[in-house]
């Protein structure tokens, strides 16, 4: 190894050649964007003014596994010589087996090497030897005082003018690269700013010191109705919104000029020239330059308006739940997982036979006895820990209620359900009444789904088409169409005439009972339709005709 004393400049060079060589590197890389094919032509210059059969330009970088590698960026070889960078398993060669420890603090130095191929390990060393390589300069390239990479000739250039202007090369050829990395990363710091603001759904906004724009994302110039973002530029909030918000907005970007403090995610009201308002969520921040001067704002907002309906709606709806949570008759209450009562209105204090004051804040425990307490916390713990809707029925003192349990969550006040009761004394009374008639009628009754099974049937219809009970008729004919009808063309008639009239009388068709025999029977049937006019379900008689 000899290192080399110094590079010093290349305008002492006294022999045209060097000049030459050092002239041809400046000219090809002072403008070049792209950089690699000069680099290439200034390896081939190098390699032919040297008779080298091969020059390299190595990067050095980390690789996964934190170890370091010399990975071929640049290569020239002369004819009927491979490139070492086509193949893959020198194309990145481990750090260590090309630089030893201490040729390091030589390179470091900004000193080259001259190292003989067999005092180098692996395969680069190999295949190094495999070609006839007796002896290669090792030139370091730098990057301030860090060493960015190495430029290898496959020839041992003696010290002098020479290997100066080769080293003079090596930091070109190390400045060319690196002012395009960073070019190059300036190029998609932009490509991917300006995609963000051209797809991002917020309003990205940038403004200079007297809160003029300077950039705005496409989502806030569509926001302002513009065709593009740039016609935005130079304007202010005065030119898109009435003076109450803008002048609101301007004293806010002042202040966070002044103070350098930021905003975060303000709320607010925005109206707009024709009248109409609209609400968001901002966050501002001061806008510094590369020296850390405030030089404007940058900021963020995002549209909340439907949000700020919906709370509007909400507390709306909130105090009109409080008039019907008061004198609702209606039985409200809402009870958490512990049992813990935390609110209740006056008609359910009624139904329990105590103040409303007695009761909040007690444990249903406290209140009803072992068993029923235990019965109602059942179901509230069910509700809660499978988050489903729970109901059911029961009876107090003579009277009954059916009951709605309904999981909620309260920000601070955690899950809870809330109990929605009704008293349907009266109405199970006019149910036992009608369940009579159901029950005794002679003519069958029936329920039908619109997708053609029974939903409810009396023991009349089930003793006509010839099954043992309503439960055994329901759970035996999954479709009415094909197991009842001896024409399943006429249930197809009988549905198409109800649908176009809605109700239908008189209706004749052969039938088909469980053991096989036929009957003709006389169907009355009307649909049953929801608020939006579709069909819930089809429900009427039947009587069996004996004489057709």
């Amino acid at each position: 190894m000899i290192p080399n004393q110094g590079v010093g400049s290349f305008m002492k060079f006294e022999r045209d050649p060097i000049l030459g060589i050092v002239g041809f590197a400046v000219e090809k890389l002072l403008m070049a964007i792209p950089y690699e094919e000069p680099i290439r032509d200034i390896l081939e210059r190098i390699g032919l003014e040297l008779g080298a059969r091969r020059a390299i330009v190595g990067r050095i970088e980390q690789a996964v596994d934190g170890t370091y590698l010399v990975r071929i960026r640049h290569e020239w070889v002369s004819p009927g010589f491979e490139p070492f960078m086509d193949d893959s398993l020198l194309r990145d060669i481990p750090y260590r087996d090309l630089i030893l420890p201490d040729w390091e603090e030589v390179l470091k130095g900004k000193r080259p090497i001259h190292a003989d191929p067999k005092d180098i390990s692996g395969r680069i060393g190999q295949a190094l030897r495999s070609t006839g390589s007796e002896s290669i300069t090792i030139i370091p390239i730098l990057s301030g005082e860090e060493l960015w990479g190495i430029l290898i000739i496959d020839k041992r250039i003696a010290e002098g003018e020479w290997l100066e202007a080769i080293s003079i090369m090596a930091n070109l050829i190390g400045t060319a690269i690196r002012r395009c990395e960073v070019e190059r990363s300036l190029e998609e710091e932009k490509y991917l700013m300006d995609t963000l603001m051209e797809n991002i759904p917020d309003n990205i906004y940038f403004k200079d010191s007297e809160s003029r724009f300077i950039r705005i994302s496409r989502a806030l110039a569509n926001y302002f109705g513009l065709k593009d973002p740039s016609e935005a530029v130079g304007k202010t909030d005065f030119d898109f919104f009435t003076e109450e918000h803008a002048r609101q907005a301007y004293e806010d970007e002042q202040m966070v000029m002044r103070t350098g403090e930021p905003i975060i995610g303000k709320e607010e009201k925005e109206t707009w020239p024709d009248g109409h308002v609209t609400w968001v969520s901002t966050t501002k921040v001061p806008l510094r330059d590369k020296d850390g001067r405030i030089i404007g704002t940058f900021g963020i907002s995002r549209d909340i308006t439907d949000r700020k309906r919906a709370e509007e709606a909400l507390k709306v709806s909130l105090e009109k739940y409080s008039v019907l949570f008061s004198s609702s008759p209606l039985l409200f209450a809402r009870i958490d997982r512990e049992g813990r009562i935390w609110d209740v209105n006056p008609a359910m204090a009624q139904s329990i036979g105590l103040p409303v004051e007695s009761i909040v804040g007690r444990k249903v425990s406290d209140i009803f006895p072992p068993d029923i307490a235990m019965e109602r916390m059942s179901y509230i713990l069910k509700a809660l820990d499978e988050w489903e809707v729970q109901h059911w029925e029961d009876e107090r003192g003579g009277r009954y209620f059916y009951n709605i349990l309904v999981p909620v969550r309260i920000p601070g006040e955690g899950e809870s359900v809330q109990v929605i009761a009704q008293d349907i004394t009266e109405r199970k009374g006019v149910e036992r009444k009608y369940r009579s008639i159901f029950e005794n009628a002679l003519e069958g009754i029936f329920q039908i789904a619109p997708w053609g099974w029974f939903m409810e049937a009396n023991p009349a219809l089930a003793r006509i088409l010839g099954y043992s009970s309503p439960e055994d008729l329901i759970s035996s004919v999954s479709s009415i169409r094909d197991q009842l009808f001896k024409d399943p063309a006429r249930y197809d008639d009988l549905l198409r005439l109800v649908k176009e009239k809605g109700s239908v009388r008189g209706f004749k068709c052969r039938m088909k009972r469980k053991d096989g025999d036929e009957i003709w029977v006389s169907v009355n049937i009307r649909a049953v339709r929801d608020e939006m006019g579709d069909v819930v379900y089809y429900e009427g008689t039947m009587e069996e005709e004996r004489d057709s």
